[in-house]
């Protein structure tokens, strides 16, 4: 079997991408390492999840798997749906094969 990963240029379309959703392990950096571990500022995990990671998906979504987000923004948005639609663990959660979150 020949599984090995082959890149002949940096510049071309993206076809797949590989993300890790936001969890706790953000928490755990302490001030004393944030820089150490190229973070430069601590963070607020609630923050990223609902302001920046989830629009940061929808934007790869609508770019490499439109089918999973055109005509589903106010759906998946709508504060009763809790943002399942981002948590890997739900049902509702968009399971992409061009949008691939580590987690799932």
């Amino acid at each position: 079997m020949n599984d090995q990963i082959q890149v002949t240029s940096e510049i071309g379309t993206l076809k797949r991408l590989l993300v890790h959703s936001p969890d706790s392990g953000l928490g755990k950096v302490v001030p004393s390492k944030a820089q150490d571990w190229l973070f430069e500022d601590i963070v607020h995990l609630d923050t990223i999840r609902r302001k920046e990671y989830d629009f940061y998906i929808k934007l790869l979504l609508y770019f490499l798997d439109p089918e999973k987000i055109q005509g589903r923004l106010g759906e998946v948005d709508a504060p009763e749906n809790h943002f399942n639609f981002y948590k890997p663990d739900h049902k509702d959660f968009y399971r992409s094969d061009k949008v691939v979150e580590l987690q799932w």
